[in-house]
């Protein structure tokens, strides 16, 4: 962990997550920067797998989602996954469901998302049908907790439409 902490909090590697994170442009870049891989070193340092990666691993991952300006914490919008790679172990960057929902949102076409899980007891129950070119969910609430084990789960977005020239 101490070789791992000495290169995520170099100056070299802070420099570099000023040149990946989008919103550490300007004065600002260094301190943001900063505050990501301190993040990022304090969620490495609660996973003993990910312990195990290569530095140059963590930070390629990192850098991935600090290109999308995702933040690596508990909040699930994006993972540090460790890996066996040839006998060596190496972390890999994925994007969580929150992570696709942030993108969706910033780009200012999504209106609204909602996604849900169908558990056993409510098979019956929920219908999905194609409605002039669009797929329409009914899935009735209940006040009693579902039962059973999830069977499926779905999503649905509500999208901008197109925008008329001016």
């Amino acid at each position: 962990m101490t070789t791992i902490k000495k290169e995520l909090l170099s100056d070299r590697a802070v420099q570099l997550f000023v040149d990946y994170l989008p919103s550490a442009m300007g004065s600002r870049g260094k301190d943001l920067a900063r505050r990501y891989v301190k993040m990022l070193y304090g969620y490495i340092s609660q996973n003993a797998a990910l312990q195990q990666c290569s530095v140059a691993s963590l930070i390629r991952a990192a850098s991935q989602a600090a290109s999308l300006d995702l933040e690596i914490d508990a909040r699930g919008l994006a993972y540090l996954v460790p890996y066996r790679n040839k006998g060596t172990m190496e972390a890999q960057f994925q994007i969580g469901y929150l992570g696709l929902m942030e993108l969706a949102y910033r780009s200012e076409k999504v209106k609204s998302i909602t996604a849900n899980c169908i558990y056993e007891s409510e098979r019956d129950k929920v219908t999905i049908r194609r409605v002039n070119g669009r797929y329409v969910v009914q899935h009735p609430f209940s006040f009693e907790p579902p039962k059973g084990k999830i069977i499926a789960a779905y999503a649905t977005a509500e999208i901008e439409g197109p925008r008329s020239a001016p």
